[in-house]
């Protein structure tokens, strides 16, 4: 062929008729090639595709679907398009033979690239785009016919007599609504714009049935964790078509996709159904968790429906520890108590101790802890209300265990009850509530969620913790305790710490990073503590480093630090009151008018009527006097001085009777005793090394120096009224938690210096001798060496010049 034009070629190039040449050139290029295309029914015209026939299903088959469309279809963490529907796809690619690929497509731009021919198929789509006014059709993937799920306690007689009695939901989109006025004028119905609001009114008990698709509504049922409280009726209506959508011109490919899914095996399909419904729900073995479902991140429903959040994921831990399989069930905190209560529920995932509980539960060994804050709007008020709530409208969430708080320590304020955070929240910014009670991690992301970041700020005056437990019901806690108790001590401080930072991201806000010790407390005493969760303890309002207000009228000091963590890891509460003198405080624990003190010093006159821990800090009693005072040098040397200490503490007592003949002058305070020091007005003060370090370093005083102990030592220690033996047993638990390190953290912050006067001692004279001696030894024996060595040298030099000159003078033999 090649040959023969190139033969024609050379034809042509030879001197021939232009009009000829052109009727050759048409005879060789143009009419084969039409042959050829005719022949191959090839259509050569000027922009057609190279294949004329759109109806032929490309290969691959393209099928768009909805990234967030779960359980249905969406794009899964790995990144990969997941879902029930998209399996049904699969099925259908393996057993048409046709290759399928999956394309994300956003549901407002789904049609106009179906349109495009972007994509061949739209997964999956509603009944609302199932009517003529979309240009597209339906394929059937699956259908069946509507299914009620009726509450229990309303199941009774036929359908009919359901419809009587019960308030029945369904979605509007399914198409059932003329159909069921139609059959049932009367019947109370209540339509929904989604599955996630009709299942959240099912679970709230807002509605008794729900009607629809059997799949989506047993999917989110399960989800819920209530499918078991629901009988599923059948039902004659319409059935509900599962259908994906195709162009109305590709009626072929429509054809295609029916029959293939037509063919799927009747066992194909309930496989795939049963994968994504999940859970058998008549597995009774399964121990029910209820769930507060609005405390996000810590446990609320995710996109897919499903319970998510870091109580969720420590209980699935629980599950893989003791090999006890659960489910879960969500609700409100209302909802989830009443569920426990009627035992629809084996256990509640996460409740704090409350005295309205206590009559008819039982919690387990705390597993968490949970600190709380007083909010208000920021930019709306220049006090912090956190000083002062009489008369403020306070926001707490029903049933939760801040009511009985409020009531008992907070009288003065007006409780305004809502149904979770985000209720709380928006009645703050409507102006029916001046402030709420709430955790600041549900705050944050509740904020995040409506847009609000910056709009709300805590009070920096309050701070509620509390502890996280299990709860059962008080007849099955025996049954239930141990293993709820010894699945929580299988999971390690490290896996805690791990499932927490992957919900909680400020790690200021993190449980486990703050303490994770879990104090192993009796039934009685965990008990106690759901009775009183709030422990009233008196401080010293001026008695730096130990506890003092600072600048900014908050707590501080060492005393402060230790209640906090002992806070944190019993999950209690101390109310603590800096409003009156060392004395009169003294006096309230005496009446047993407080539940304790906050460090302070044991004696036999104070055991009559506190209970005391072992200690939690060792202090010295030390010696304070003026640099230029010499005379002043020990205990001896006070006898006839005049001596500062501040009322109240037992150790000048004793110092008293030991040293008669020093003449005591009362001082109002440890920083006013110094300043006497200092000036003159006082020859020396007895007072405790850290007391004397902080002070002097705040004043700035340059004039005063520690000549040594005054030979006793402070032992602070929390004290308790010793009518509450509980009490007692509880706090001295928390202490023995504390260890060596944490005390070390805690006491380093406030306690930095230390005795600043040197005097020499016997001991050290020696010392010092024994190194002098060393020295004059070592440098004597140095000096000898080196004159030796010079003296060995010179001697040497000498024979070498003898013998040099010898030879000189020796005759020669040869």
């Amino acid at each position: 062929m090649l040959y023969a034009l190139k033969c024609d070629f050379y034809f042509l190039s030879r001197k021939v008729p232009c009009a000829l040449r052109l009727f050759i050139l048409f005879l060789l290029v143009v009419l084969p090639a039409s042959v050829l295309a005719k022949a191959a029914d090839v259509d050569l015209s000027p922009g057609l595709p190279s294949i004329s026939d759109k109806n032929v299903i490309t290969q691959p088959f393209k099928i768009g679907y909805y990234h967030d469309d779960a359980p249905w279809m969406y794009t899964n963490d790995a990144g990969k398009p997941d879902g029930m529907v998209l399996d049904l796809w699969k099925e259908w690619s393996a057993k048409s033979g046709i290759p399928i690929t999956f394309l994300a497509v956003s549901k407002n731009k789904a049609l106009s690239r179906l349109e495009r021919s972007d994509i061949d198929a739209i997964a999956l789509i509603g009944p609302e785009a199932q009517d003529d006014s979309f240009p597209m059709t339906e394929a059937v993937l699956l259908e069946g016919k509507p299914v009620l799920f009726v509450e229990k306690l309303h199941a009774r007689g036929s359908l009919d007599e359901v419809f009587k009695v019960a308030r029945v939901g369904f979605l509007r989109s399914e198409g059932l609504e003329r159909s069921l006025r139609q059959r049932y004028p009367h019947a109370r119905l209540v339509p929904f714009r989604s599955h996630r609001a009709l299942i959240d009114a099912a679970s709230e008990q807002e509605i008794d049935a729900v009607i629809g698709g059997e799949y989506a509504l047993r999917y989110h049922l399960n989800s819920r964790g209530i499918i078991n409280d629901y009988k599923a009726l059948e039902t004659d209506f319409d059935s509900i078509k599962i259908s994906a959508g195709i162009a109305r011109s590709r009626v072929d490919i429509k054809e295609k996709v029916e029959s293939g899914m037509a063919s799927l095996s009747p066992g194909v399909a309930s496989a795939i159904v049963k994968k994504w419904l999940g859970f058998d729900p008549g597995n009774q073995e399964s121990l029910v968790i209820a769930l507060n479902a609005s405390l996000a991140p810590l446990s609320f429903i995710n996109a897919l429906g499903k319970p998510a959040g870091l109580i969720v994921d420590i209980w699935k831990l629980w599950s893989e520890k003791t090999g006890k399989p659960i489910r879960f069930r969500a609700s409100s905190l209302p909802e989830s108590l009443l569920a426990l209560r009627e035992g629809k529920v084996d256990v509640h995932a996460a409740l704090s101790p409350s005295s309205g509980r206590h009559q008819w539960l039982q919690v387990s060994n705390p597993y968490y802890g949970s600190s709380y804050r007083i909010y208000y709007r920021a930019g709306l008020r220049s006090d912090d209300p956190g000083t002062n709530l009489d008369n403020r409208l306070l926001g707490i969430v029903a049933s939760s265990s801040h009511v009985d708080f409020v009531k008992r320590w907070l009288p003065g304020a007006k409780i305004q009850v809502r149904d979770n955070i985000q209720g709380l929240i928006q009645s703050l910014f409507k102006g029916e509530i001046d402030a709420f009670i709430a955790e600041p991690v549900v705050v944050q992301s509740a904020l995040n969620r409506l847009d609000l970041v910056g709009e709300v700020v805590c009070s920096k005056y309050f701070n509620l913790n509390e502890a996280v437990s299990a709860g059962v019901l008080a007849e099955r806690g025996p049954q239930l305790l141990p293993l709820i108790n010894e699945g929580f001590s299988a999971i390690s401080l490290d896996e805690f710490r791990k499932l927490e930072e992957r919900w909680i991201v400020n790690s200021n806000n993190r449980y486990f990073h703050k303490s994770g010790i879990n104090i192993p407390l009796t039934d009685e005493e965990r008990r106690w503590i759901a009775r009183n969760p709030v422990i009233s303890m008196i401080l010293e309002k001026d008695a730096p480093p130990f506890s003092f207000l600072d600048d900014q009228g908050e707590l501080q000091g060492i005393a402060i630090d230790y209640l906090k963590l002992i806070e944190e890891r019993l999950g209690i509460t101390f109310q603590i009151s800096m409003d009156y003198n060392w004395p009169e405080g003294l006096s309230m624990a005496y009446r047993h008018e407080v539940d304790g003190i906050g460090l302070i010093h044991k004696t036999d006159e104070r055991a009559r009527y506190l209970d005391f821990t072992r200690p939690l800090l060792k202090v010295p009693t030390v010696i304070i006097v003026r640099n230029s005072d010499k005379s002043i040098r020990s205990t001896r040397n006070l006898g006839g001085k005049n001596v500062g200490y501040v009322p109240g503490y037992t150790i000048y007592d004793q110092f008293r009777k030991k040293y008669p003949a020093i003449r005591f002058k009362q001082v109002a305070s440890i920083a006013s005793g110094l300043n006497r020091v200092s000036s003159g007005n006082l020859d020396a003060m007895i007072v405790n090394l850290a007391s004397a370090s902080h002070e002097i370093d705040r004043l700035k005083i340059t004039n005063l120096q520690i000549i040594g102990e005054a030979g006793f030592d402070y032992e602070f220690r929390l004290g308790n009224r010793n009518d509450k033996p509980v009490l007692a047993a509880i706090l001295e638990k928390a202490v023995e938690s504390i260890s060596p390190e944490d005390k070390e953290e805690i006491e380093s912050s406030w306690i930095s210096i230390h005795p600043g006067s040197w005097k020499p001692n016997k001991e050290l004279f020696i010392g010092l001798l024994l190194v002098l001696v060393t020295l004059i030894l070592i440098i004597y024996w140095n000096r000898r060496l080196t004159l030796e060595i010079a003296e060995r040298e010179k001697v040497e030099e000498e024979l070498k010049s003898r013998s040099e000159l010898d030879r000189l003078l020796s005759p020669d033999i040869s």
